[in-house]
C-alpha cells in the first residue's frame, strides 16, 4: 500500500523541488513520519514536538483536512495526501 503525498512549492523548495512523493505507508501520521525520516529538513515544519504534528501544517485528503484524530487512521490504497501551511491555505 502507498500514499502520494502533495508538497507546496514553500516546502518542496526545502527538498530539491519535490513536489510529489509516493511513499510506503497507510496513515497520514506515518506519512509525516517517513518525510521526516526522508527529508530532515521538513521535520522542524512538520512537527510542533516529538510525536505532535505541527497544528499549523494543514493536511488534507479528498478536499478534507485531516483532523489529529484521523491521522492514524489508515487511508485507503492510493491516497493522496496534500500538505499546506495554514498561512498558504487562504
Amino acid at each position: 500500500m502507498s500514499v502520494i503525498v502533495r508538497l507546496p512549492t514553500s516546502l518542496a523548495e526545502r527538498i530539491d523541488g519535490v513536489k510529489r512523493i509516493e511513499l510506503p505507508v497507510n496513515s497520514a501520521y506515518a506519512a509525516l513520519e517517513t518525510l521526516s525520516a526522508r527529508f530532515p529538513a521538513l521535520t522542524k515544519l512538520l512537527w510542533s514536538a516529538p510525536g505532535e504534528p505541527n497544528p499549523v501544517m494543514l493536511v488534507f485528503h479528498a478536499n478534507r483536512r485531516l483532523s489529529l484524530a484521523d491521522f492514524c487512521r489508515a487511508l485507503p490504497a492510493n491516497a493522496e495526501l496534500d500538505i499546506v501551511p495554514a498561512i498558504e491555505a487562504g
